[in-house]
C-alpha cells in the first residue's frame, strides 16, 4: 500500500509542476455528467490523494509541493507511514 500511495502522491506533485493548460489537467479535473446509479459513490482520485495527504499530517500541501525537496522527501516518507 505504501508504494501505490507513494506513485499516487508523486504524480500528484508532478501535476501541480506543469501549466494548467495541458491536456494532463483537463483529465484529471474532468468530471462525468449525467447520474449514477444508486449504490456507493464513486471515489475521484484526487480525493483519494487529498486522504493520503491528511492521513500522513501534511498540513499545507500547496507550499509543500511547490519545493521540489521537500515533496520528494514527503514522497519518500509515505512508502514507510502506517495509515490508511
Amino acid at each position: 500500500m505504501g508504494f501505490t500511495r507513494a506513485q499516487r502522491l508523486k504524480w500528484w506533485g508532478h501535476l501541480h509542476w506543469m501549466d494548467e493548460y495541458r491536456m494532463v489537467w483537463g483529465i484529471s479535473e474532468w468530471s462525468p455528467t449525467g447520474n449514477r446509479s444508486r449504490g456507493r459513490p464513486g471515489n475521484r482520485w484526487w480525493e483519494k490523494v487529498l486522504k493520503d495527504m491528511r492521513v500522513m499530517g501534511v498540513k499545507n500541501w500547496t507550499t509543500v509541493v511547490m519545493d521540489r525537496s521537500a515533496w520528494y522527501d514527503m514522497v519518500e516518507k509515505s512508502k514507510t507511514h502506517r495509515g490508511v
